[in-house]
């Protein structure tokens, strides 16, 4: 039987590079966030490390275990703790879809530098911040992007060194790999003869003793991969930008385009697990067994193909077919009923800046006496010089006084909570919020040919799975933007106070 309390906390620490990992912030996040446990009478029942993994996704190895730990029932997690919501993730559907699995085992997620709780203004301080979290890292991946287009326009190659090619340095540009260059020169020269499948080039490819750096020998879909790459006759191809290389070609562009005008299809198609003609598909369940809908076309008598929604349990008495039209439209007009209106824009931008405006305040007071510590303390060694020189200390009490200075110097400095963060332009961070809010609809809309950024923004909107039934949705279980927003429909004073807004 466990004999830890049901006030456990689990923290979970994450830098964002291996260049970071032998510096100070995982050891200042840990202190900080024991520190912020104390405080808050949790007793820490495990620490997780993530060692220069990114946040950009939930796949991390510390935070899967970090996150089943919690949710372990026998281990009694009342709190999951991270020094900053950028460290739990990076987008907002991540961020939404594992808090809705804390909040399921009643596990809080909490900030040690951001006011973020259970109340309505806390969920949507926490709905701001890890949208914000996401938009900030939208603009360095867009800031990347644009500085690997401009590498491209040179004609360099901005990705992983493909076989036959390698780099003398980091961020280099490509020289050819001699123990692998031959090996592509043979597998152009005989494609093109026009006798060969992906497979027969594989096994010729075998034969004549090629490896992989991993030491794996040659598949089908790695040849098809290295006859369609334009790369090695000197094309650069990538982010809408073809141009010529600056590197040193295998072959020449004529063998190239002989491979790629034979008319062969490719052997092995990728497939997306997202189909645009369903955007549904996988968000829906029936309301009355809880099987998720599957979707498909059929043909009709004159070769006209249909779209319905459908499940296959048989023993559901609703298990029918719907009309894809049908369960479009009523999910078009869930989403105009989830709307937010203007004036709830502006009472829960005002609340927001209010609640920045404390934070600020309350950052700058703490930082405020953490430096007059600071200077108290630089103070003190001034002082100690002036004893040595009077002989008051001797030397070995100098440096035993001076280590223990530096050391409370040092660590009041990790004490310093991060300015950065108030840099940030909270209107700017709103606007962008309520650009996709605003008009839930037409942003649905927006991305029928984006299906990633659609399902993005569907998991931004609902928690769970849609409950359909009789031709309409059942109640939706909505992210906090939009789940606030239901309450203020009927008491708006759970969002603000005559105090703290202006009338509209």
């Amino acid at each position: 039987m466990s004999t830890m309390s049901n006030n456990n906390a689990v923290i979970y620490c994450r830098v964002s590079s291996l260049e970071q990992v032998d510096g100070t912030s995982l050891e200042m996040q840990e202190r900080m966030c024991k520190e912020y446990a104390g405080r808050e009478g949790y007793t820490v029942a495990q620490v997780f490390i993530e060692k220069g993994e990114s946040a950009k996704t939930a796949h991390r190895t510390e935070f899967t275990k970090a996150i089943t730990y919690s949710t372990t029932k026998k281990n009694l997690i009342s709190a999951f703790i991270v020094y900053k919501l950028d460290r739990f993730a990076r987008n907002q559907l991540d961020h939404t879809t594992i808090q809705g699995v804390l909040r399921k085992h009643k596990v809080r997620l909490l900030s040690v530098t951001e006011p973020i709780d259970d109340t309505p203004t806390g969920r949507l301080m926490e709905g701001v911040l890890s949208a914000f979290s996401e938009f900030d890292n939208n603009v360095r991946t867009e800031r990347s992007s644009n500085g690997m287009k401009e590498r491209l326009k040179q004609g360099v190659w901005v990705w992983q060194a493909p076989i036959g090619y390698k780099r003398l340095e980091k961020a280099g540009n490509l020289v050819i790999d001699e123990n692998y260059s031959h090996y592509i020169q043979i597998a152009f020269e005989e494609f093109s003869k026009g006798t060969h499948t992906y497979r027969s080039l594989a096994t010729l490819l075998d034969k004549k003793g090629f490896k992989t750096k991993q030491g794996k020998g040659a598949i089908p879909q790695l040849m098809e991969k290295i006859i369609k790459n334009p790369l090695y006759c000197g094309v650069v191809r990538g982010m809408g930008i073809e141009t010529d290389g600056v590197h040193t070609p295998l072959i020449s562009k004529e063998l190239f385009r002989k491979c790629n005008s034979t008319g062969r299809k490719h052997l092995y198609p990728s497939k997306s697990s997202i189909n645009p003609s369903f955007p549904l598909r996988g968000h829906v369940v029936c309301g009355y067994c809880g099987q998720k809908l599957t979707a498909s076309f059929s043909t009709g008598r004159g070769g006209k193909k249909y779209g319905h929604y459908q499940h296959q349990k048989h023993n559901c008495p609703h298990a029918k077919s719907v009309r894809k039209q049908e369960m479009e439209e009523a999910f078009l007009k869930l989403l105009d009923e989830v709307n937010p209106t203007l004036q709830y824009e502006n009472a829960f931008k005002a609340v927001v800046k209010n609640e920045w405006e404390k934070r600020t305040e309350h950052t700058e007071k703490h930082n405020n006496k953490v430096q007059k510590d600071i200077s108290s303390l630089e103070l003190q060694k001034e002082n100690i010089y002036k004893l040595v020189e009077n002989g008051t200390y001797s030397q070995e009490q100098f440096s035993q006084r001076m280590e223990s200075i530096e050391q409370q110097i040092f660590e009041k400095q990790n004490c310093l909570l991060d300015v950065n963060q108030n840099v940030v332009n909270i209107d700017q961070a709103l606007e962008h919020c309520f650009s996709l809010v605003r008009n839930t609809k037409d942003t649905w809309l927006k991305y029928e040919n984006e299906p990633e950024k659609r399902l993005r923004f569907h998991g931004s909107i609902f928690e769970e799975k849609l409950s359909f039934l009789d031709g309409g949705f059942g109640t939706a279980k909505l992210s906090p933007i939009y789940s606030i927003y239901q309450q203020y429909l009927y008491d708006s004073s759970q969002l603000v106070s005559l105090q703290q807004v202006e009338p509209i």
